[in-house]
């Protein structure tokens, strides 16, 4: 089960939070990162090509990743008026 761990220092205090990390979160952080390659995904995130396959359907859908030939890209940036 991933986790995210995430901690703020606000005023000389550190406050830290766990939360589990959904599998699509977790191989959208991967692309993010870098990782291009479906099985490479599968075997870092320790599930089947074809979950990880799924989880890339619907996050292409959503418009946080594109799948292209058989890689992983993070989703391009969308413009924000005025810039191109």
């Amino acid at each position: 089960m991933p986790l995210r761990w995430t901690w703020q220092l606000s005023d000389g205090l550190l406050t830290y939070t766990c939360k589990v990390h959904s599998g699509p979160d977790v191989l959208a952080s991967l692309v993010l990162a870098g990782v291009e390659k479906p099985a490479e995904c599968a075997e870092l995130l320790g599930v089947s090509p074809g979950t990880v396959s799924k989880w890339a359907r619907k996050l292409a859908q959503a418009g946080r990743i594109q799948v292209t030939k058989r890689k992983y890209l993070p989703a391009e940036p969308v413009p924000v008026d005025g810039e191109e």
